[in-house]
């Protein structure tokens, strides 16, 4: 296929804030699943920043969240939606600050829609949640195969691996060299990270 891929993660820089769990949207768990809600995605959804770092109040391109979702701000949404990212979502959210007022109101999570089926479970020794086995819950690394990933996908997360964003090279380069912050990139050979 020749495109390589790396998973997305976020890097905290000094006085950079980062969020506790969503709030006021229902079913949030959907977000993770890669389930479409730009129908349903009300004005109420929102993320605090974490009360456990008063002085870090700094918003980045990329911001930290427990979630592990892609809140994005608006020139890192702006440069995807120029790129015609395909299968994603831009969902708004509110950040609100340690005190409860907005810090800001232009972020979104950048929500992949569409899960590509590619983990090879066998090669990745994967082991599925006994309460949901459509889950996977643990692996001693990851590898997959990218003869499954649609063409021309640049941004998706791989069926049963919530947790896990990929992003094509290209993107990553391109990432790279419009110089966000917050971002910060994970080899499939280096996962899981020790």
């Amino acid at each position: 296929m020749g495109v390589d891929y790396a998973i997305w993660k976020c890097v905290l820089e000094e006085n950079a804030c980062s969020l506790v769990g969503i709030a006021g949207v229902e079913d949030s768990y959907e977000l993770n699943e890669g389930v479409p809600r730009a129908k349903d995605f009300g004005d109420d959804a929102l993320f605090k920043m974490n009360p456990e770092f008063p002085d870090d109040m700094c918003l980045l391109d990329n911001v930290m969240n427990v979630d592990g979702f892609i809140v994005a701000s608006f020139e890192l949404r702006t440069f995807l939606e120029r790129r015609r990212i395909r299968n994603v979502e831009y969902l708004p959210v509110r950040i609100l600050d340690h005190k409860g007022r907005v810090a800001s109101s232009d972020y979104c999570i950048v929500h992949p829609i569409k899960p590509q089926a590619i983990l090879d479970e066998k090669k990745s020794v994967a082991r599925r949640s006994a309460v949901d086995p459509e889950t996977i819950v643990e692996m001693d690394k990851l590898v997959v195969d990218a003869t499954r990933i649609d063409a021309g996908t640049e941004l998706f997360r791989i069926a049963g691996c919530y947790d896990i964003i990929l992003v094509a090279s290209e993107l990553v380069v391109a990432l790279d060299e419009a110089k966000f912050s917050g971002l910060r990139w994970v080899a499939l050979d280096d996962y899981p990270e020790h």
